[in-house]
């Protein structure tokens, strides 16, 4: 043998396999799902105290651990469309309905009762336990999907 085969037989040795670009499964932190869902759990939480801010408009507003106001309603429906996206794509089986249900009748002042909020409540802890075991990369994937569908669905959106 050659010092030439020898030195193509050491070099086929050392060479490495291509590696196959991969994320790894990377799930939320305690402190991750707790900011993902302050708002809507203070919302509950203030609704079950029978507790609500109203703007002059008569409006659902809440103020964001940012600072910022926004109108309840529209945002728990939104976060309540996300979660149907992702228990669809993860096969989570987290109805969301219930949820969408009280915020129609809040939005239309109709009464509600505490057994509808805390049933919302036990909704929220199932999507909350369900998120703390979800990949954050594929979760990621389907909020920004949702937040395309949701542009494209306003008036005015070139389509």
């Amino acid at each position: 043998m050659n010092r030439q085969i020898r030195r193509a037989q050491a070099k086929a040795k050392s060479a490495k396999a291509p590696r196959i670009a991969r994320h790894q499964l990377r799930r939320p932190l305690p402190h991750e799902v707790d900011l993902v869902f302050a708002d809507i759990d203070r919302f509950f939480r203030l609704l079950s105290d029978g507790l609500v801010d109203v703007d002059q408009r008569g409006v659902l507003v809440q103020q964001s651990l940012e600072g910022e106001r926004y109108e309840t309603i529209p945002a728990v429906l939104g976060f309540t469309s996300v979660w149907r996206r992702i228990s669809n794509n993860f096969n989570l089986n987290i109805d969301v309905s219930p949820i969408e249900k009280l915020c129609k009748r809040l939005e239309a002042c109709m009464p509600i009762t505490p057994g509808e909020v805390e049933y919302s409540m036990a909704i929220i802890l199932a999507m909350r336990r369900a998120y703390s075991k979800l990949d954050l990369y594929e979760v990621k994937s389907i909020v920004n999907t949702e937040l395309i569908a949701l542009e494209l669905s306003q008036p005015g959106a070139s389509k």
